[in-house]
């Protein structure tokens, strides 16, 4: 297996040659391996996979968004690692309304407050709360 950094540089200019209009807007999980990368792209809807093999070809697992509670949280979680909590309008923006919902009524999502008119949520296994 090659060095860390040299699969980094390798998924990281297929990413911005292929998806450069939706690197901006994509959120991106903690890399499952040192040669792949994940990330979310809400534009397309998908999650996606990347994995470089030791021969610099890359291949995309893609798994598209679907109405699926564990997914939901998944995206959520992972896109809000590391934060006390998340603005309603941000996890809109990434699940949908539907999502929103979903995670609210298994009680995935709870609220924790607002700042302003923007109201604020714990994810239960994702952020350590308000």
């Amino acid at each position: 297996m090659r060095q860390n950094d040299w699969y980094k540089c390798k998924l990281t200019d297929y990413i911005y040659e292929k998806y450069s209009e939706h690197v901006d807007k994509s959120e991106w999980f903690i890399n499952p391996a040192p040669n792949k990368f994940k990330g979310y792209f809400p534009e397309l809807r998908k999650i996606i996979t990347f994995t470089c093999d030791d021969d610099g070809q890359i291949t995309e697992e893609t798994q598209l968004l679907v109405k699926d509670l564990k997914l939901f949280h998944e995206i959520v979680a992972g896109c809000s690692r590391g934060m006390d909590a998340v603005y309603e309008d941000y996890v809109l923006y990434l699940i949908g309304p539907e999502g929103f919902d979903m995670l609210r009524e298994n009680h995935i999502l709870e609220s924790c407050g607002s700042i302003g008119d923007r109201n604020l949520y714990t994810v239960k296994g994702g952020t350590s709360g308000c």
